[in-house]
């Protein structure tokens, strides 16, 4: 057995660089833009646990609308724009910055005709990290509360069955999100997750009328991408963008 000693220092700086991998979301930090990190904004207060899960904020948002109007197990496979909007699904959906990003290759026919540059070059420029939690249900409760899996070993992990997972092994990830959430990558900026807001068409015509693709999601927040109250209140944004459109009502 080869026992590898570690300076004291050296286990300082791992763990805060192991820390702020989980936080970013990005697998290598030699991949993200500190310049950009200055604009994310923390909100004050005290951290808090939902008793029964971020399904029960789902739950109590949706009870307001209408039955039938929240649609799930819906995948986005072709968006034609431009002219008449048509989206075509495998039984149109929301789609994550990952997915949008295997969206934009040049062999891709997710979209018809293809994004603006403007859109491209930031969905390609804004990094798109892994962060997993694992539940394990065992016989006996362990004493270790606080494990999870980032970036190159969640990669990993996903990619295994429960019985892999269990025995410890390897490698995949799920292709409706292809990630976990957003990350200003080098050579990136705030400006890209502003872009990434802009809805299309950008130029308005008799033959190409307005707000047919809108842009919500933690990655349209400039500072709070990656995070689930920035995706939150893109909805909001989005939704009054809609009211506004339609001059239904002020702002929501």
């Amino acid at each position: 057995m080869v026992v590898l000693k570690i300076s004291l220092e050296e286990g300082v700086f791992a763990m805060f660089e192991n820390i702020h991998r989980h936080y970013s979301s990005a697998d290598d930090l030699g991949t993200l833009d500190f310049n950009g990190e200055i604009e994310y904004c923390n909100f004050h207060g005290d951290e808090m646990t939902i008793a029964k899960g971020y399904l029960s904020v789902i739950k109590s948002l949706a009870s307001v609308l209408p039955d039938g109007l929240t649609q799930l197990c819906r995948k986005a496979t072709k968006i034609e724009w431009q002219s008449d909007l048509i989206l075509e699904n495998d039984d149109g959906g929301n789609v994550s910055l990952g997915v949008l990003k295997k969206g934009i290759c040049d062999n891709s026919a997710m979209f018809s005709p293809q994004l603006p540059s403007f859109k491209t070059e930031a969905i390609s420029r804004l990094g798109f990290g892994v962060v997993d939690k694992l539940f394990l249900k065992l016989s006996s409760p362990s004493t270790h509360d606080d494990n999870g899996m980032i970036c190159k070993e969640a990669l990993e992990m996903e990619s295994l069955d429960d019985e892999e997972i269990i025995d410890g092994i390897s490698t995949t990830i799920d292709p409706l999100f292809l990630g976990s959430y957003t990350y200003i990558a080098v050579g990136s900026s705030g400006d890209d997750l502003d872009a990434m807001a802009e809805p299309l068409p950008k130029r308005i015509s008799k033959n190409c009328p307005p707000l047919q693709i809108l842009f919500a999601g933690e990655a349209t927040h400039r500072s709070c991408y990656s995070t689930t109250h920035g995706a939150y209140l893109t909805g909001l944004r989005e939704a009054n963008r809609l009211l506004k459109h339609f001059q239904c009502v002020d702002d929501v």
